[in-house]
């Protein structure tokens, strides 16, 4: 049976709203940190890319739209931008997306990869995957839930529209929602069918 379109976008509206009322929502991008990282999450320090491990920079909007099954950026990222970030020597980017104050989730992408693909693919639109994600989820029942998300068809992609020379950030709905901060009960209450913070 096929689901009515008017229904598909009521349940979006319904996880989008829930998203952006999340306590303490950030969007920033971030940096590694290279020491010890155990003052940071309280977490014990590992060879392996944790999500404690990244510092939070420069915030962007936390402004999103659901189109399809991805959450998207309302806002761009000049070409520019991260052709003066390569420039300064930085092959990498990363954002973060973090809840509350133990839950994240990292993205880090390969600049030199974006440089590459805007050069060979000129005047194109594009789609670069991440190049590495890893979160860390604190949840309500005691539980610690972290890792790398692995699910190569679903991560999170920078798609360059030519004709503007932006770049929007793109992020699945699967991602957000093996995340699992959407299901932490205590964060919500319902008031005239409105999510909110409690």
């Amino acid at each position: 049976m096929k689901v009515s379109s008017t229904y598909e976008k009521a349940c979006q509206e319904q996880i989008l709203r829930r998203f952006l009322s999340l306590p303490n929502l950030q969007f920033t991008s971030a940096r590694r940190v290279l020491d010890d990282t155990s003052g940071i999450y309280g977490l014990e320090s590992s060879k392996r890319y944790n999500a404690h491990e990244y510092l939070l920079q420069d915030p962007y909007p936390c402004s999103f739209r659901i189109v399809s099954s991805l959450l998207i950026t309302d806002w761009t990222i000049p070409h520019s931008d991260l052709e003066e970030i390569n420039a300064a020597g930085h092959r990498l980017h990363t954002f973060a997306i973090t809840v509350g104050e133990r839950s994240r989730w990292v993205m880090v992408f390969n600049l030199d990869n974006l440089k590459r693909k805007t050069r060979e693919k000129a005047g194109k639109a594009i789609s670069v995957p991440s190049l590495l994600e890893v979160y860390y989820h604190n949840a309500e029942d005691g539980q610690v839930y972290k890792g790398e998300w692995t699910n190569r068809k679903e991560r999170a992609k920078l798609v360059y529209v030519p004709e503007t020379d932006d770049w929007y950030f793109t992020w699945p709905l699967v991602a957000l929602v093996a995340f699992g901060v959407l299901n932490e009960k205590h964060w919500y209450e319902n008031v005239d069918g409105v999510v909110k913070n409690r």
